[in-house]
């Protein structure tokens, strides 16, 4: 699976639909309050992609 595309089809979805952007939001805030060791790496990563857009 291509990750980084799936991200973009989320972030155009999100754009296109307050819903979507509120679930990512959502999504965002859970991910960043789990202790997982790498998950700031992978939000950083996240960050970057969508930022290149």
């Amino acid at each position: 699976m291509d990750y980084s595309l799936a991200i973009l089809e989320v972030e155009k979805a999100a754009i296109a639909n307050p819903n979507v952007a509120q679930a990512m939001e959502e999504l965002v805030a859970g991910v960043k309050a789990n202790t997982h060791p790498n998950i700031n790496e992978v939000l950083q990563e996240t960050e970057k992609i969508l930022n290149s857009q």
